[in-house]
């Protein structure tokens, strides 16, 4: 074909849809799958939250225990004998049906009503809503974290749960004073997230330079908090430890005595 044939087209853009050059789109990320993804990547950085660890009862999508997928099943075959009920004109179908769906709504109430775990106990150091509440700064605040940080708010996690464990079975009144337990209370409520927050108002990247007249960064005074908290925690745990020890003693003073009289 040359120019000067009359069947020859030019033209500045394509001539048809054929000839134009797809564009790739953009992936597009719901927002939903977005947090999902961020609450995962906080998982893999801070591990599982407090309130999930010590109120698994309450966790958002938790799986229905037997008792409820048994009332369920019974809801829908009660449901499949009132239709075929009225199809029949069965007052037989129909009064089972009744009483199978009655049967089924009862059985799913009492199965909700799981008897707390371990830790589903009402807790003597720390309320759920605090929990949740420090559970909630730290997902909104991991991805400005360091990895320092990261290890820091993790070794305080860790000496938390362990404190609570110690608290299940330690006379509290009788190892902690009431400002000890005053202290673990505001240390989740008020201490530490005041903490955090200062931190995360500095613009990050001021956040590794010398600010103030003490010559330290404000990650370095985050991290110099984080281990007062950790020193203070460890004098509580040390507290509530005594009273194992002294169980053990104890069953130790029971067994010599019992040698004794043998």
């Amino acid at each position: 074909m040359k120019p000067n044939d009359p069947h020859f087209v030019a033209a500045e853009q394509p001539i048809n849809s054929r000839m134009v050059v797809k564009k790739q789109r953009a992936a597009v990320i719901s927002p939903a799958l977005y947090a999902r993804l961020t609450k995962q990547q906080t998982r893999g950085r801070l591990g599982a939250g407090l309130a999930e660890t010590l109120y698994p009862s309450v966790s958002k999508g938790a799986a229905p225990n037997a008792k409820q997928l048994f009332g369920a099943i019974t809801i829908g075959c009660s449901g499949v004998a009132g239709f075929l009920g009225l199809i029949q004109n069965s007052f037989a179908l129909a009064s089972l049906a009744i009483a199978g769906a009655t049967l089924g709504v009862v059985v799913i109430f009492f199965a909700r009503r799981v008897k707390p775990t371990q830790f589903d106990a009402q807790l003597p150091l720390f309320d759920q809503a605090s929990l949740l509440a420090f559970d909630r700064l730290l997902d909104q605040s991991a991805p400005e974290l360091s990895e320092e940080v990261v290890l820091g708010l993790r070794a305080l996690k860790q000496q938390l749960l362990e404190i609570v464990k110690l608290a299940q079975t330690a006379p509290l009144d009788a190892y902690l004073t009431q400002e000890d337990r005053m202290y673990l209370h505001e240390l989740l409520r008020r201490y530490l997230p005041d903490s955090l927050q200062s931190y995360l108002l500095i613009p990050a990247h001021l956040r590794s330079s010398t600010m103030l007249a003490q010559e330290q960064t404000p990650q370095q005074l985050l991290l110099a908090q984080l281990d007062l908290f950790a020193s203070e925690l460890k004098k509580k745990e040390g507290k509530l430890g005594r009273s194992a020890a002294e169980n053990l003693l104890r069953q130790q003073r029971f067994l010599e005595d019992k040698n004794k009289l043998s």
